[in-house]
């Protein structure tokens, strides 16, 4: 599918479509995951779990290193770090590892409120940094 919708998102820039897509993102993503149209996301490497918005220090690479016996730091005894969250949900999939593979890159705000679908296939986002070698 990746070609396919690479080419449909793609070819909405700059008119119409895009910002249907654009809308459509953030309609979906707002209502499942929270979403605080970053533009910018890294909720699959996460776990499906948003570190914008459900980090109350927005980390993208791992736990703040305030987090105690599995808590979040700012809502102890309240609220699990995502990162616990994440590795749970990845572990019951098998897919744990995926937490430790590779450096996300601090979120670009130059992205703030546009589609994180496009960024991605356009490159722009964290992820078109790795694809270019930067």
């Amino acid at each position: 599918m990746y070609p396919l919708l690479k080419k449909m998102i793609l070819a909405s820039h700059g008119n119409g479509w895009e910002k249907f897509f654009t809308g459509l993102e953030y309609g979906i993503k707002h209502r499942t995951h929270d979403c605080r149209k970053c533009g910018d996301c890294a909720m699959l490497e996460r776990g499906y779990i948003c570190p914008m918005s459900q980090c109350p220090k927005q980390q993208r690479n791992g736990p703040c290193g305030g987090s105690f016996n599995g808590w979040c730091e700012v809502y102890p005894n309240e609220r699990k770090c995502i990162y616990v969250r994440a590795y749970e949900r990845l572990k019951y999939n098998n897919k744990e590892s995926k937490l430790g593979e590779g450096y996300i890159r601090p979120c670009d705000w130059d992205l703030y409120e546009t589609s994180s679908w496009y960024n991605f296939y356009a490159g722009k986002d964290w992820q078109g940094f790795l694809d270019s070698g930067d």
